[in-house]
């Protein structure tokens, strides 16, 4: 029992030293008329359990873990982001979101993707919780604090 004890904890140690190179890191090479976007989740333990998918114009992109990013180069102009239930049985309490933007050429965009848990009371002896979802773009200065503890997905 202890050998297989010192064998789980070598391997936690082991892949907490490959994950440690995985966090946030702002990419220098943008390509000339081409729109960057970091689309993030911070760490939240409301709703942590949950992988929404994340569409760009009705094409899926990929499924957005807690405390985790992705980056995406996409063309310059109006673009639609649908974040929804990435399976009939998700965790995602909220509906599909919808954040419709015109993109410019040149630029990075921090795209912030959020469950929030604002209240939760008691109703007899059940905790009752309720809760927000959000997309928002938000400055650069804005996402550092959240978005520099995050693991890249791609």
């Amino acid at each position: 029992m202890h050998k297989l004890a010192s064998i789980f904890f070598i391997l936690f140690i082991l892949i907490g030293i490959s994950n440690a190179d995985s966090l946030y890191q702002k990419e220098d090479n943008v390509s000339e008329n081409e729109t960057t976007l970091y689309i993030y989740r911070p760490n939240l333990f409301f709703n942590v359990a949950s992988s929404p998918s994340v569409f760009l114009d009705d094409q899926k992109l990929f499924d957005l873990r807690n405390n985790t990013y992705s980056v995406v180069h996409i063309s310059p102009g109006e673009h639609t982001l649908l974040v929804q239930r990435s399976m009939p049985r998700s965790r995602w309490y909220a509906g599909p979101m919808t954040f419709t933007h015109s993109f410019k050429a040149n630029e990075t965009y921090y795209i912030r993707i959020s469950p929030e848990q604002p209240k939760s009371s008691m109703q007899g002896e059940v905790v009752a919780k309720a809760g927000n979802a959000s997309i928002m773009l938000t400055s650069e200065t804005a996402a550092q604090p959240e978005i520099s503890k995050t693991r890249r997905l791609n």
